[in-house]
């Protein structure tokens, strides 16, 4: 009985330290919207943000649902449409929160009469306790004003959702380990 009990509680120990060491992906769409000072007299023209304005989130679902109304989110800039990798592209603050879009890749998806979309690829990470970093994509469209912003002002609205990055076999690894280490475990009170 003794043995059998100690069999439970090994296997128990190894379930328990298997899933603390499992990270959770970042779920769930975030959305911002504001304006933006471009390089064009018009959003189809445009090819790069000078400067964000009045920027706000307007959409947080999943991970973002908790996010409080003091939330702030600050955006890189210069930034060309057609950029390379840019790290701490779009920093969302929240109390001790934060949360860190790194781009990995932009480019034109399209241009209309009024608007431009850009498509958008690349990493999230963040501070908060037991999340992963998770890949996201998404878009950010220009679109002309109906009434004049100013200068090279246009409105933007933005969608990311976000893709979980695979862990790279490391669930897999301590699960193997943990079985082997039940098994001498089991082979050592046999004996």
């Amino acid at each position: 009985m003794k043995k059998l009990i100690k069999v439970v509680a090994a296997a128990a120990l190894a379930v328990v330290l298997t899933q603390s060491v499992q990270a959770v992906p970042i779920t769930g769409v975030i959305g911002f919207s504001g304006a933006v000072a471009t390089d064009s007299a018009s959003a189809p023209t445009s090819t790069l943000v000078s400067s964000w304005i009045n920027n706000v989130i307007n959409l947080n679902t999943g991970t973002f649902a908790s996010l409080s109304g003091a939330a702030t989110v600050v955006l890189h800039s210069p930034w060309s449409f057609s950029s390379g990798p840019i790290a701490g592209f779009w920093v969302i603050t929240d109390g001790a929160n934060t949360y860190t879009f790194n781009l990995s890749a932009s480019a034109v998806e399209g241009t209309l009469a009024n608007s431009i979309t850009i498509d958008l690829a690349g990493t999230v990470t963040s501070n908060v306790a037991g999340l992963s970093p998770t890949a996201f994509a998404g878009t950010l469209t220009l679109q002309n004003p109906s009434g004049a912003l100013g200068d090279n002002q246009f409105k933007y609205t933005s969608s990311i959702s976000f893709l979980p990055v695979p862990d790279g076999g490391t669930t897999i690894l301590l699960l193997g380990s943990a079985l082997s280490g039940l098994a001498l475990i089991r082979r050592k009170l046999a004996a």
